[in-house]
C-alpha cells in the first residue's frame, strides 16, 4: 500500500461465515461482514463495519434444552468508530453502533455509543475514562421452563445498560508498573410480553399472569475495583500482585 492524499493507511476486509452444530451438523446461520478502516495524515483513525445476516438464525443455545431451537429473524448491524492521535497528550475514542431486524417498532433493534477520552500527563502516567451506553428494544430471550420441563418460556424486553470505567496507569520504570481500574456496571431490564417456544422454533403468546412465569424485571448494579502491580524481575519472568473487590446490588 502506498499512501495517497490524506490517507496513510487503508485496510479492507470481507468475511463470509456459516455456522452449524459440530456433532449433528444442524444449520445455525450465515453472516457476512465487511470492515474498512483508515489512518489519516494527522494520525486520526476512522472505520466502518457492516454485519449482515441474510437468512434466519436457528439458535440452539438460548432455549437451554437439548434439541430445542429458537428461530431468530435476520438482523443487520452497522458500526462506526473514530480515534484521534494517541501520541498527543489528549485523545479520545468514539464508537457508535446500530442494529435492527426489521424497520418497524415491534422488531428487535438497538444502538450503543461509547465515548472514551484519555489524558497522558507524562511518559509515566495515563488516565482513561470510558462510558458505554446501550439501548436494546424488543429483545427476546429465555426466562424459564415449566416444572415438568416440557414447556420453555421466552420474554420480550427492553434493556438499558451503562458501563463506566476509569483506568489509571503509572509506570515506575521499564520493569515495573501499577494499574488501577474502577468499573461501574448498571443494567435495567423491563419485560412486557411472555411466550411459549413451539417445536418449530417460533414463539406463541402467553398471558402475563401465567402461573409458571413470574416477574423477571431486573435492576442490577455492580462496582468492581482492580489494583495490579507488575514487576519483570528477569527476562521471561514476571511477578504480579493483584487486589480485587466487587459490590453488587
Amino acid at each position: 500500500y502506498k499512501p495517497f492524499g490524506s490517507f496513510l493507511q487503508w485496510r479492507n476486509s470481507f468475511s463470509f461465515n456459516q455456522q452449524s452444530l459440530f456433532n449433528e451438523f444442524k444449520y445455525i446461520g450465515t453472516d457476512i461482514t465487511f470492515t474498512s478502516s483508515t489512518k489519516l495524515i494527522n494520525n486520526m483513525s476512522v472505520g466502518l463495519r457492516v454485519n449482515l445476516t441474510p437468512d434466519k438464525v436457528y439458535d440452539y443455545f438460548e432455549p437451554r434444552v437439548e434439541n430445542k431451537f429458537y428461530v431468530r429473524d435476520p438482523h443487520q448491524a452497522f458500526m462506526l468508530w473514530l480515534s484521534t492521535n494517541y501520541a498527543e497528550p489528549f485523545a479520545y475514542d468514539l464508537v457508535g453502533e446500530f442494529y435492527f431486524a426489521k424497520l418497524d417498532e415491534k422488531s428487535q433493534n438497538g444502538f450503543s455509543f461509547t465515548n472514551s477520552p484519555r489524558i497522558r500527563f507524562s511518559d509515566k502516567v495515563i488516565f482513561i475514562y470510558s462510558n458505554n451506553t446501550k439501548f436494546e428494544y424488543n429483545d427476546v430471550g429465555y426466562v424459564g421452563k415449566s416444572p415438568q420441563g416440557d414447556s420453555i418460556f421466552f420474554g420480550k424486553r427492553n434493556i438499558n445498560t451503562s458501563t463506566n470505567t476509569i483506568d489509571l496507569n503509572y509506570v515506575f520504570n521499564k520493569k515495573s508498573s501499577l494499574s488501577f481500574k474502577l468499573r461501574h456496571y448498571w443494567s435495567m431490564i423491563d419485560y412486557f410480553n411472555y411466550y411459549s417456544l413451539g417445536s418449530n422454533g417460533r414463539l406463541y403468546p402467553l398471558y402475563l399472569s401465567y402461573q409458571h412465569v413470574g416477574n423477571n424485571d431486573l435492576n442490577f448494579n455492580s462496582f468492581t475495583i482492580d489494583l495490579h502491580f507488575k514487576w519483570i524481575f528477569m527476562p521471561g519472568s514476571e511477578f504480579s500482585l493483584v487486589y480485587k473487590q466487587s459490590i453488587t446490588s
